[in-house]
């Protein structure tokens, strides 16, 4: 199950196309958006995603959208895919439906057209997870070494030093903590030098 991804045949041609794969939860939520011509789409077999997904995922497109439901599980499993998404080095980005909903319920609520344009909206897997990591920060020292030990396992995974500027100084304003002390604790003054 860990291995294999439902509708890879069919979804290849249309995610080379759009040069993006859409990662459902399950082959229901896959047959709606099908049923809708979304086509560049596939799911794992009752199984969260695993790091093979991902690189068959790269296969397909140089970019994955995870359309996960519109509860606090789906928000969880699109978190832990992150670690597997930066390894692999394939952008990710997240498509959190609206509370209780899930593709099949969306789409027939509210349309094609509806789903195509928060589809555009979807956000960086990587931001999603750091405003997540951050939203029970509540100034303590305690909440403040949580945060930091739950994001720079992932931040020391990113492969732009762009990138892990711009969240490492998002943090830095957010905990209050300097820039400089964040990059001494991830290690990176070592691994880009000056």
């Amino acid at each position: 199950k860990g291995r294999i991804l439902y509708g890879l045949a069919t979804a290849r041609e249309t995610c080379r196309q759009h040069e993006k794969v859409l990662v459902v939860e399950g082959y229901f939520d896959l047959m709606a958006l099908y049923s809708q011509g979304i086509r560049n789409v596939v799911a794992p077999l009752g199984t969260a995603l695993t790091q093979h997904h991902i690189r068959l995922l790269r296969r397909l497109a140089p970019e994955a959208v995870v359309v996960f439901d519109g509860d606090e599980a789906g928000a969880k499993a699109g978190m832990r895919s992150l670690e597997f998404f930066l390894r692999e080095k394939l952008p990710a980005r997240i498509l959190i439906l609206p509370e209780g909903m899930d593709p099949d319920d969306f789409l027939a609520q509210e349309g094609r057209e509806s789903f195509l344009q928060l589809l555009e909206e979807a956000r960086p897997l990587m931001e999603v997870f750091l405003e997540q990591s951050l939203a029970h920060y509540d100034g303590s020292v305690e909440a403040r070494l949580r945060v930091v030990r739950a994001v720079t396992p992932m931040l020391k995974l990113l492969d732009s030093r762009v990138g892990q500027e711009a969240y490492v100084r998002v943090l830095s304003q957010r905990l209050a903590v300097s820039e400089e002390v964040l990059d001494e604790e991830l290690g990176w003054r070592s691994r880009f030098p000056p």
